[in-house]
């Protein structure tokens, strides 16, 4: 895995939402290396929201996205963070064409499943009509 920051905007990579655990650490132990989709992109470390967004204005929209739920309390902030408070950003900050792949490595687990429940409604309600089967094309891939 290679930590580095892309040199323009658009350029494919890979977002790692959490506060605590370095990618550099975990990428390889949490099984991402594995994953076809990201085991190539540089990977941009994002311990909070406002990193996560200014990581999307600078470098455009992640090709995929590997999300802790609880992001603690950041300095800017008396108010503990969570990961969909970011997607909710996402979601009215990109025009969506095709789901961004994703997995989640939270220890919360109601925590992993209020961020796949998001990212499932996000992904369902914001495809165009006609467009259902690149939502269903990727639910096929990932249950292969």
């Amino acid at each position: 895995m290679t930590m580095q920051y892309p040199p323009f905007q658009d350029m494919p990579w890979a977002l790692w939402l959490d506060d605590i655990r370095n990618p550099s650490v975990y990428f390889d132990a949490l099984g991402y290396t594995m994953i076809e989709e990201v085991k190539d992109l540089p990977v941009l470390w994002a311990r909070d929201v406002e990193q996560a967004v200014y990581f999307v204005k600078s470098f455009g929209t992640p090709q995929f996205m590997c999300l802790d739920h609880d992001l603690g309390v950041p300095a800017y902030s008396n108010t503990p963070e969570k990961s969909t408070k970011f997607l909710g950003w996402l979601a009215n900050y990109v025009n969506l064409v095709k789901p961004i792949p994703y997995r989640t490595h939270s220890d919360n687990p109601e925590g992993c499943k209020s961020v796949v429940a998001f990212l499932e409604s996000w992904y369902k309600s914001s495809l165009l009509p006609g467009n259902e089967h690149a939502y269903q094309a990727l639910k096929n891939e990932e249950e292969e």
